[in-house]
């Protein structure tokens, strides 16, 4: 799910797949179409019992919702944390205290006043301080270019080889991989109520059993019955396995689908973001395609990514259908990644982007 951008807590940042990117492109489209937040439902939750009645019930709800929201934050996949901008011109700003020395360095003015005046301003400073914190350029924080482009090197990251996730590839195996993300690309889940999920499981979390509504993309399981007879099929999500293997163990209980499954542990942590490095595969980088819904995803691999609209609950979406032709073009090429560059552009839009957003 991965993963709305009003980043809570770090504790409210690792359990689902990083909340996809940067509550998406658009902003409103978000707004529209991602469930409004309801009352947590945790397994085991009663309230009956409670001696102080309303009062106990209502704190229950809010505990519960808490709860909830923590547990949609971290399962699914987490915000992309972007740096932050502050207004301060200041690296290092003298303290109140000192300020306010050199200010009454030649007045008699009492030390009780100094004391009192220093303490005002160290409480404006802080607040400065906060406000500074809490600013951010609308379009560094809504833009994933921006971040591509100010990704580190690769080899500034990774030291030596990272470890393969795969097995080898059988002889048999199609010419293409196909690596699909999960949470908003092939499902949205919520431990929030849901109006008709397709399905329902309980997932345990920090010692509390929560329930996961899951809604399927439209066509979904059309698009995965087609694809897996024309690819090598990967779903690579950065949700923590503990949810994701149970959701992939009921969407495709026989393995008939998909052949492999990966989770967080197996992406790029980058300052505290999940990167889907397509080297863990142990593939031919010309032979392996990328479908997420958050652009970040692919950073390091630019070329064999291929984006998608998040998708929430819009019962008319066909997105996925409209990916077949396109993905069908790809089977039997030797190089995925100049048609992918020609049909997408990201690397365009990547070099377009400003060095730095003020």
């Amino acid at each position: 799910m991965c993963d709305g951008n009003a980043p809570g807590s770090k504790e409210e940042e690792q359990f689902f797949s990083p909340r996809k990117l940067l509550e998406e492109y658009d902003q409103n489209d978000k707004d529209e179409k991602k469930p409004r937040a309801k009352k947590a439902r945790t397994l085991n939750y009663d309230s009956a019992s409670s001696p102080n009645g309303k009062q106990d019930e209502k704190e229950e709800e809010s505990a519960d919702t808490s709860a909830n929201e923590e547990a949609n934050d971290e399962l699914f996949s987490p915000a992309l944390k972007l740096p932050r901008v502050s207004r301060s011109t200041s690296t290092s700003p003298p303290n109140a205290r000192t300020r306010l020395e050199s200010k009454f360095a030649h007045t008699t003015q009492p030390e009780e006043k100094i004391e009192e005046e220093a303490a005002e301003e160290e409480e404006s400073v802080e607040t400065e301080e906060q406000d500074d914190e809490d600013t951010t350029a609308p379009e560094q924080e809504f833009n994933p270019f921006y971040f591509m482009k100010t990704l580190p090197k690769y080899e500034d990251i990774v030291e030596g080889k990272r470890p393969i996730s795969l097995p080898e590839k059988s002889r048999n195996a199609p010419k293409i991989c196909l690596v699909l993300d999960l949470d908003e690309t092939l499902v949205h889940c919520s431990v929030d109520e849901v109006k008709n999920p397709h399905m329902q499981f309980p997932v345990t979390f920090n010692g509390v059993e929560y329930i996961v509504n899951v809604k399927k993309r439209p066509h979904m399981e059309y698009f995965l019955k087609r694809v897996s007879k024309l690819f090598e099929i990967v779903v690579f999500t950065a949700s923590h396995k503990v949810y994701a293997e149970k959701l992939m163990n009921m969407l495709d209980p026989h393995r008939n689908l998909i052949k492999y499954r990966l989770y967080r542990d197996d992406c790029l942590d980058v300052f505290g973001n999940y990167l889907k490095d397509l080297n863990v595969l142990g593939r031919d980088l010309s032979k392996v395609l990328l479908v997420d819904n958050s652009p970040h995803a692919f950073g390091y691999q630019v070329n064999n990514g291929i984006p998608i609209e998040t998708w929430y609950d819009d019962e008319a979406d066909a997105e996925l259908l409209n990916l077949l032709p396109f993905l069908e073009s790809l089977v039997d090429v030797d190089d995925v990644r100049p048609i992918v560059e020609k049909q997408f552009q990201i690397q365009k839009l990547i070099d377009a982007t400003p060095d730095e957003i003020v």
